[in-house]
């Protein structure tokens, strides 16, 4: 099996820290995504109670501030302990726990633009 990034028109690797695998493994979950473009379009520093709000309106589809309280601290709580660390330890976002802001690296920017890629050669 190849394990393998995959590269993009220009023959250059996306994300070429990353392993196959963790690329995969990044993109595998949506919320994951969801964060990633999310700070994509933002194109600056998030703070991690904004970016749950973010990523909890596309995953219920409820129009900003009619999110529930139970679903934006459902979304918080994992992505503060599971989806941004994860995001972070493949280089993807930069995360100030003291702060609680997250920003997308080149690197994530990467991700999302191959991503995009993918997406546009399967449909």
């Amino acid at each position: 099996m190849d394990h393998s990034i995959p590269h993009s028109e220009s023959g250059r690797a996306a994300s070429e820290g990353l392993s196959g695998d963790a690329l995969y493994g990044i993109l595998s979950d949506r919320r994951r995504r969801d964060v990633l473009y999310h700070l994509n379009e933002s194109e600056e520093r998030v703070e991690l109670a904004d970016l749950a709000q973010a990523v909890a309106v596309r995953e219920t589809g409820s129009e900003e501030g009619a999110v529930s309280a139970t679903d934006l601290r459902r979304v918080h709580v994992s992505l503060y302990h599971a989806h941004v660390p994860k995001l972070a330890a493949a280089n993807a976002v930069a995360f100030d726990r003291s702060e609680r802001t997250v920003a997308l690296t080149e690197t994530g920017r990467e991700v999302v633009d191959e991503f995009e890629g993918l997406a546009d050669q399967v449909e």
